[in-house]
């Protein structure tokens, strides 16, 4: 193949790429990030079919020049029949793939347990940087890569067409847009209804998760009231809240943590977030359940590590202690990486433990390996003069949030449970 042939259908274009993205390749990573070669694909082409030195056609790519740092993402690996042909059924490869997926939820009966799962989880889904929550009777859509933007029409033909004939529990669901901004905000649109019986698409709704309710808010930021990745760990950990009296849930966010631990018999639950957004999001979801004793439950508006000194100072000691982090957290005046924050932090919350009491602690990053996140936490665990402590516990993605194999980003939420 000419190199420098040009292709005149702007759907897609050539491109060489790097030794190292193609070792990628081989290994199962489904990302070329940015370098000297992926800053010359093409700005207005659809796909772009990679190929190496020898003009070897490798992989048919979602190309995606606005996003910083993936240029793009691998749709298929280049096989007998030709890129070309394969891009021009890309709308049947893409009903198959959606089909897959939801088929593939509905064999996990999730929707019996809880009203917020992931219908579709990107590249675990081979439909890399397209994110599809349920959320109530909502249809929410994320889009971490910018392709699914310029497709947009073809993708809700598609997820229409496969929840319409196949999978009639959707029927009545609204279908959103979330339409994400470089600084962090988003807009949202209500595109459509999977029928002529919704009215109106509200911005906010409750949902149900494993008996609990939570205010679900479509605003201007990504965080939507919950983090539905995190819904198969919170069931994992039920026996822990069933035996714990006492719980100190840190960076509380909205208090799915809490509620829990009132739900399963707490009699004393704190929460600690240093934002009053969220704490006032935290009580709109107790009022929510009626059920669960409110008096049970303290709200801290601090750092962590402000609320941490004055429950030692209280002599106050907890049976469960559980530390989720965002990846860098903010104490007002400064922002920390999570993992570095644990060289303080964790000697705190084993400090704070009642003799058979348990830590559960979290990261939420791609950018530490598990290896790393465990050598870290075993390191501190060993310089800690108290009582000896050690993993006991393992926490990872799950259910309809499996990352795929071999790919280190899509990885990301790590827990462990400490105890002795």
């Amino acid at each position: 193949m000419n190199r420098n042939k040009k292709n005149t259908n702007k759907q897609y274009s050539y491109a060489q790429v790097h030794p190292s993205t193609i070792k990628a390749f081989k290994q199962g990573h489904p990302h070329v990030t940015m370098d000297r070669y992926s800053a010359k694909f093409a700005k207005h082409s659809l796909f772009i079919i990679a190929r190496d030195a020898a003009d070897k056609e490798l992989a048919i790519l979602l190309n995606d020049p606005i996003h910083s740092k993936i240029k793009a993402r691998i749709w298929k690996k280049v096989e007998k029949v030709g890129p070309v042909e394969d891009i021009h059924n890309f709308y049947h490869e893409l009903l198959n793939r959606l089909n897959k997926a939801a088929l593939k939820r509905g064999a996990l009966k999730l929707a019996s347990k809880r009203d917020n799962y992931y219908l579709i989880f990107g590249e675990a889904d081979q439909l890399p940087g397209l994110y599809i929550q349920v959320l109530g009777k909502n249809l929410v859509i994320q889009y971490t890569s910018f392709f699914w933007s310029k497709v947009e029409k073809k993708l809700l033909l598609a997820l229409s067409e496969i929840l319409k004939t196949n999978f009639s529990e959707f029927d009545g669901f609204n279908i959103w847009i979330q339409q994400r901004k470089m600084n962090q905000t988003c807009n949202w649109k209500a595109v459509s209804a999977l029928s002529k019986k919704v009215k109106v698409a509200r911005r906010e709704f409750a949902i149900e998760e494993f008996g609990l309710k939570y205010q679900i808010k479509l605003s201007e930021h990504y965080d939507l009231g919950i983090f539905s990745d995190m819904s198969s760990i919170r069931s994992k950990l039920t026996p822990y809240f069933k035996r714990a009296k006492s719980v100190c849930n840190l960076f509380s966010y909205t208090g799915a943590f809490s509620l829990n631990a009132l739900a399963n018999g707490a009699t004393r639950v704190v929460s600690v977030d240093l934002s009053p957004k969220y704490a006032q999001w935290l009580e709109q979801n107790l009022q929510l359940n009626s059920s669960l004793n409110h008096k049970h439950h303290t709200m801290m508006v601090s750092s962590v590590g402000s609320a941490l000194l004055k429950l030692k100072k209280q002599q106050e000691l907890f049976d469960l202690i559980i530390c989720d982090p965002p990846s860098s957290s903010s104490d007002g005046k400064k922002t920390s990486a999570a993992l570095k924050n644990y060289e303080t932090l964790l000697p705190k919350i084993l400090d704070q433990l009642t003799e058979a009491g348990v830590a559960i602690i979290f990261l939420n990053t791609h950018n530490v390996t598990w290896k790393k996140f465990e050598d870290k936490i075993i390191g501190l665990l060993k310089e800690s003069d108290q009582r000896k402590f050690k993993i006991i516990k393992r926490l990872k993605l799950d259910e309809d949030c499996l990352p795929l194999p071999k790919f280190t980003e899509g990885n990301y939420l790590k827990g462990l449970v400490i105890g002795s």
